[in-house]
């Protein structure tokens, strides 16, 4: 008997045990094997797996990124062209933005369209450039071939459970609009996208459970309406000298922000009162305001070129004095950069005043993220003795101290060190 000859449990049993990428190579083993691959309940592909392992004497004027998403696409092609009554559990596809992969949304759809049913669907749509090397006119055209594929598949837009952008240049209304169609979705992620200076960009989705934002542009985000909504997470934004970053609508559910802040010179100052008003769920506060002009590391001169470049702003525009600051299920309060400093100290113990039930305190020192180097900050306490002073202050007249108020240190390995 060979291998052939096994019913097709067994042959899937096989599959099972290689990933997605080999077992879509045992098709061509036989006209057999050619629909087994498809039968898989899993399946996980990233265009990065179709590297060579080794040259294989191909010469050809596509980069190596674009060979490897076109192979990409014919494995999702293969995967899906043959007719089958096993649902996919789950189908997790990592590729990049660009013209064939067109094909891999339209393969989805007609798998949908044969009855198909694709319970949980990940889509992590790559910048072929990278962040610093794609222009503006490339990013303009990523944007419009999503929403290319939005308007001609909507049903696979529909199926989404996750979706993770990179680099795409959309209106806001229109994105939103986008947003509002993927009925499944509980995961979005944006990384430098663009919705437009002067626009808003809004959510309402009735499932979106996490939402991570990081470089992205517009005037501000408006939270409207998203019950579910659990973890929210807004690194290095950009937002206008007019509006808030964030308006919180209905998001009863909130239990984790997290704030990496690098807003423009003239931004709107930050008040944290303001800011998270309807957020009376929230149980994790972390901020981690970066790009503080006042600095021990000299990588770059920090303090004139890159904020004339980079237009960072001083960490003066936020409001530390969270004068309505009233959160019943705040219990963790984590802040990166720290130093012990008075509106550092001021603003801790205003927190803890209005969070009653605030019960921990993680304080971070910092690591340079221009130059990707450690550096110690000179204000930072690092010996016990500093720590006990820093601790007496943060309890200093408190019937109930805070008992767990810990420091860590980054190391130059990336590893996070509790110190005590």
């Amino acid at each position: 008997m060979s291998l052939s000859d096994l019913p097709d449990k067994a042959l899937l049993v096989i599959l099972n045990k290689l990933d997605t990428r080999e077992a879509v190579r045992c098709s061509v083993l036989s006209r057999r094997w050619r629909r087994v691959p498809g039968m898989l309940p899993n399946i996980e592909l990233d265009v990065d797996s179709f590297t060579p392992d080794h040259d294989d004497g191909f010469t050809s004027t596509l980069s190596d990124a674009a060979r490897n998403n076109y192979a990409m696409v014919s494995a999702v092609q293969s995967l899906l062209s043959h007719e089958s009554r096993h649902d996919i559990r789950r189908l997790d596809l990592s590729f990049f933005s660009r013209d064939e992969s067109v094909g891999i949304i339209h393969a989805i759809d007609d798998a949908m369209a044969r009855g198909r049913r694709i319970l949980d669907l990940r889509f992590d749509v790559l910048s072929e450039k990278s962040y610093m090397e794609c222009p503006d006119n490339d990013r303009v055209k990523q944007g419009r071939r999503l929403l290319h594929c939005f308007d001609r598949y909507p049903r696979v837009f529909a199926g989404l459970t996750s979706l993770h952008l990179e680099c795409v240049t959309v209106q806001g209304p229109r994105f939103s609009d986008v947003i509002t169609a993927c009925e499944k979705l509980i995961d979005l992620s944006l990384v430098r996208c663009n919705f437009g200076k002067e626009t808003a960009l809004t959510i309402q989705h009735e499932q979106l459970s996490v939402i991570d934002l990081e470089f992205c542009t517009c005037d501000t985000v408006e939270l409207e309406w998203l019950p579910k909504l659990s973890e929210l997470s807004m690194s290095v934004w950009f937002w206008s000298p007019r509006q808030y970053p964030l308006v919180f609508g209905h998001a009863p559910r909130l239990q984790r922000l997290e704030l990496t802040h690098a807003g423009l010179v003239h931004s709107k100052v930050l008040r944290l009162s303001k800011l998270l008003d309807n957020c009376t769920s929230l149980r994790e506060l972390w901020l981690d305001f970066e790009c503080e002009k006042v600095t021990d590391h000299h990588c770059v001169p920090l303090e004139e070129e890159l904020l004339e470049r980079m237009f960072i702003c001083e960490k003066n525009n936020i409001n530390w004095e969270p004068s309505n600051f009233k959160h019943n299920n705040l219990t963790k309060l984590i802040i990166y950069g720290f130093r012990p400093e008075n509106r550092f100290m001021s603003y801790i113990r205003r927190v803890m005043k209005a969070a009653v039930n605030l019960d921990e305190i993680s304080l971070h020192d910092d690591r340079c993220e221009i130059c990707e180097s450690y550096y110690p900050i000179t204000r930072y306490p690092h010996t016990k003795k500093e720590r006990d002073l820093v601790k007496r202050a943060i309890n200093e007249g408190r019937t109930s101290p805070i008992k767990s108020i810990q420091f860590f240190h980054t190391s130059e390995a990336r590893t996070i060190k509790i110190i005590d």
